[in-house]
């Protein structure tokens, strides 16, 4: 098994250029196609989701998608357990996941 990371950003001067939502929706999709191919994902988000959380690291496990293909959200095992009990398994939604992916992950395959 080899891993690699990758990061899904695109600054000018510091700022999100034009390619930057594009990106995000690339690492987005990304992410999904991994864990339906049976490989977790290590994210970086920040804590809770939030846009002003700290720091911090999931695994993605799952993803669900709608009957059109669009991704409706994932499954996370979030080791921050003793602050969110139901860290395992935990339901997260694209729009959540969006919000708070700090857009950089570790990807694994054969």
């Amino acid at each position: 098994v080899h891993a690699y990371s990758q990061e899904f950003r695109s600054l000018n001067n510091g700022e999100p250029s034009c390619y930057e939502s594009r990106m995000v929706e690339e690492g987005i999709e990304k992410t999904a196609r991994s864990v339906e191919e049976g490989f977790p994902v290590i994210a970086s988000v920040k804590r809770g989701f939030e846009v002003n959380g700290t720091p911090h690291t999931i695994v993605v496990i799952g993803a669900s998608r709608g009957s059109d293909g669009d991704i409706e959200g994932f499954v996370v095992h979030d080791p921050d357990s003793e602050r969110t009990p139901d860290g395992e398994g935990k339901s997260v939604s694209s729009s959540d996941f969006s919000r708070g992916w700090r857009k950089f992950a570790l990807f694994f395959g054969k």
